[in-house]
């Protein structure tokens, strides 16, 4: 029995040294209540770079830190765990919580790395000491974003000789609220700012410190930042570059640049140029910084254009940009030959009001608030324009490469694949116009009017050239009416577009468009009469054939042998027109050159 006592007085002394801390964590709401938890005494934290404003602890955030723990006296086990806010149960770790791996020579010192991060976001540190011991908190908000301004740059005149450039951040009008400083760090807050200008690119070889010296520094600890330069004048120096540096409480550090450039004897307008982001300057626009050129002072730029191309020129008469706010310009339009000047406008004619005369070519434009601007001279054509095709009367398709020609003008161009020709800026008058092409019968036209303003069309239809014993007859018309059609009565048949040939004579084209051509080819002429009269056909178009400015024209091997005019007067309607007749023995031609309400035989 005795044996059996101190047996079992061994097993419960047994239990005892074995329970307790083992420094497991329990999961978070598993753990004891806070009255049954242990509350022993907490160590002190450290963090590489930490500071405490208003009694927080600010961490700069994205860089691998050091996180020191120092106990009173030996401790073990020792966990520390980041979560990014307190779990449900705050006497215990959350569950998402990350572990720091502690290293330790004396049980008093632990030392772990850990990379915050977050926008000015809170977490915690948690140290445990055993899982049925209520864990330590320590709070901390980490900055991973660095300061931030939106620098205006503005320039003055000097007393002395020179400018000086005044820097300072600009103020961003609240209305109903508070103005907006445009400067500062919106977590642990700016540590201190800095301005350096420079004659040179102050980075071209190093990065940490400028290769150069500056010519002007200013630095401070807070917003709002605003310096000026003393007299620039060195060397009649026109560019400068300007680097800003900001640091905030934490260390995150930020720089970007700019180059100045302005006129050291007016002192007036200001371009800016930001620098590049490379490995020695930051991007500003990444955190809302940047720079400005007060309102005033902004270099704006005009730019003249000329509508159409080729109407003239437009030219700035007091120099060259850039300019200033409500600065005004000189400028002038002079027409080309051929045009003249109409109006000076801007894009959708938002500034036209600042022209002092849109109608004078000569006049002056008050720069606006836009950066660019840009203003046309508008000229039109002083003359006409002769436009048209030249097409192969026997098919009707155009002819590419014919020359067109005014002779009076010493004026000529050539038709396009298409057989399309353009010739601009035609003093007005009336003019004999010549298409010719190798092949063909050159075609010309008399009394073509050319007005001033207006585009004229006249089309050509040139006869591919005979050979003897062959005949063509080509029929060419305005645009209205839409259909003319050509007959020819022969003793073998009557040729139209129902019946395009009799054996010897055939209808190459039929158009029922407008202008034509219509063409009969004989390759052989037989006796007899033969008649050859035109039909209005009346499909549509708004003239008849008394205004339709009709011509038949005859061609043989030897060229053009006859031209017949369509009367411009008629008895009735005139839907007939019996052009000639011709003995086709002896392939003379008897012109006839009648308008006639019907047609009857012999002619059919």
């Amino acid at each position: 029995m005795k044996k059996l006592s101190i047996l079992f007085l061994m097993l419960v002394l047994s239990m005892i040294v074995f329970t307790g801390c083992n420094g497991l964590l329990p999961s978070e709401g598993e753990g004891e209540s806070e009255s049954e938890l242990i509350t022993s005494p907490c160590p002190t934290i450290n963090i590489t770079g930490e500071q405490t404003i208003d009694g927080k602890t600010y961490i700069k955030g994205d860089t691998p830190q050091t996180i020191t723990i120092t106990f009173n006296e030996p401790t073990e086990p020792v966990s520390a765990f980041i979560a990014d806010a307190l779990g449900k149960n705050p006497n215990s770790v959350p569950d998402d919580a990350e572990e720091v791996i502690l290293y330790t020579e004396d049980k008093i010192t632990y030392t772990g790395t850990y990379t915050f991060s977050g926008n000015c976001t809170e977490g915690y540190i948690y140290v445990v000491t055993c899982d049925s011991c209520m864990p330590c908190k320590y709070p901390y908000k980490v900055d991973d974003t660095p300061p931030y301004a939106s620098i205006e740059i503005c320039i003055d005149d000097c007393t002395c000789e020179g400018c000086t450039l005044n820097f300072t951040n600009t103020v961003t009008d609240g209305g109903c609220t508070a103005d907006t400083v445009n400067c500062g760090d919106d977590c642990s807050g700016l540590a201190s700012w800095s301005i350096d200008l420079y004659e040179e690119y102050p980075f071209d070889d190093c990065c940490v410190t400028p290769c150069e010296e500056p010519i002007f520094t200013s630095s401070g600890e807070s917003c709002p930042i605003e310096c000026n330069t003393d007299c620039l004048t060195l060397n009649n120096q026109e560019t400068y570059y300007l680097i800003v540096n900001l640091t905030d409480q934490v260390g995150n550090h930020t720089r970007w640049g700019t180059m100045i450039a302005y006129d050291t004897e007016q002192c007036e307008a200001i371009s800016i140029y930001h620098l590049s982001p490379n490995e020695c300057l930051d991007d500003p626009m990444i955190n809302n910084s940047g720079f400005v050129v007060c309102e005033e002072l902004m270099a704006r730029y005009l730019s003249l254009s000329v509508d159409p191309s080729g109407g003239g020129t437009a030219t700035d008469q007091t120099g060259t940009s850039p300019y200033i706010l409500n600065e005004q310009v000189d400028i002038l339009a002079v027409p080309n030959a051929g045009y003249e000047f109409v109006n000076w406008t801007t894009p959708s004619g938002t500034y036209d009001v600042n022209f002092a005369d849109a109608n004078d070519p000569s006049t002056t434009f008050t720069i606006p608030a836009e950066y660019s601007t840009e203003v046309t001279a508008h000229f039109k054509l002083n003359g006409g324009t002769l436009n048209g095709q030249v097409k192969d009367a026997s098919t009707g398709i155009g002819i590419p490469g014919a020359t067109v020609e005014i002779a009076a003008l010493s004026v000529s161009t050539t038709t396009n694949a298409s057989g399309n020709y353009t010739i601009a800026d035609i003093p007005e008058g009336n003019y004999t116009v010549k298409a010719s092409h190798t092949g063909y019968v050159d075609e010309e036209i008399n009394n073509v009017a050319i007005l001033t303003g207006v585009i004229t069309t006249q089309d050509f239809a040139l006869s591919p050239d005979l050979i003897p014993g062959e005949m063509r007859i080509v029929l060419t018309w305005g645009e209205n009416p839409n259909d003319l059609d050509t007959h020819l009565k022969t003793p073998e048949g009557h040729i139209y577009w129902a019946n395009t040939t009799d054996g010897n004579a055939t209808l190459d084209v039929d158009d029922i468009s407008g202008y034509g051509p219509e063409t009969i080819t004989y390759d052989t002429i037989t006796s007899g009469t033969h008649y050859y009269y035109i039909h209005d056909w009346h499909w549509g178009g708004s003239d008849t054939l008394a205004t339709s400015n009709a011509v038949v024209k005859v061609y043989d091997d030897t060229g053009l042998i006859e031209t017949f005019n369509v009367p411009t007067t008629s008895c009735g309607t005139g839907w007939y027109w019996k052009v000639f007749t011709m003995d086709g023995a002896t392939k003379v031609i008897t012109p006839v050159n009648e308008l006639v309400e019907t047609i009857a035989s012999p002619w059919i």
